[in-house]
């Protein structure tokens, strides 16, 4: 219930710091409220065993980590970009540019929802994994959602990959040890993300 509790709250947590104004301190405050009962109820809550969830397979982390980085040649095919000019900063900022301008003003799709879903799945398996996924793993499966919001300005993708992995680690371990882990890898991933924000700005 505690780790419930936790994957309830994140996404309005990290959306307080992205849009840090009087909505999103209401909507924080109104979700963490809504699931205190969630909170209540873990003091009776006796912990059960349960399947460990095995870290996936080399096939299948790098066939969704490619299909995460072609997402990113569906991004600029669709605003006319060739996928070269991807390697550039220049190409990088004109493809945000016409993407944004696509999504606003013609309703156009940025990238195939299926392969952003396969993407998260990946980084949810990472984090409810048994065994703690190598960094160099997690910040690879993280990766495309890196560069499918610097081309296209949607960072909701970003948060989304981090509450999905720390969605897994409360899901797959028990509490004090998901903690444990989730205090390492935020230790390593904070400053990146504060990095990369400022880049954004």
């Amino acid at each position: 219930m505690q780790a419930a509790f936790l994957i309830c709250v994140t996404y309005p947590f990290l959306a307080l710091f992205y849009e840090p104004n009087a909505h999103s301190l209401v909507a924080f405050l109104y979700i963490a409220g809504s699931c205190l009962p969630l909170l209540w109820a873990a003091r009776y809550e006796t912990e059960q065993p349960c399947d460990p969830i095995p870290s996936p397979s080399r096939l299948l982390f790098w066939s969704i980590v490619l299909l995460g980085f072609f997402n990113l040649l569906i991004i600029a095919h669709r605003v006319g970009v060739s996928p070269w000019e991807l390697l550039s900063v220049n190409g990088i900022s004109s493809t945000a540019k016409l993407s944004t301008v696509a999504r606003y003003e013609q309703g156009a799709r940025s990238g195939d929802p299926l392969i952003q879903a396969l993407s998260l799945f990946l980084i949810y398996r990472l984090g409810a994994a048994d065994k703690k996924a190598p960094l160099w793993m997690a910040g690879l499966a993280y990766l495309p959602l890196v560069f499918y919001t610097l081309l296209t300005t949607e960072k909701w993708v970003m948060f989304l990959g981090i509450a999905f992995f720390f969605t897994g680690l409360f899901t797959g371990a028990p509490f004090r040890a998901a903690l444990r882990r989730a205090i390492g890898y935020g230790l390593i991933f904070l400053p990146l993300g504060a990095a990369l924000a400022g880049g954004l700005l």
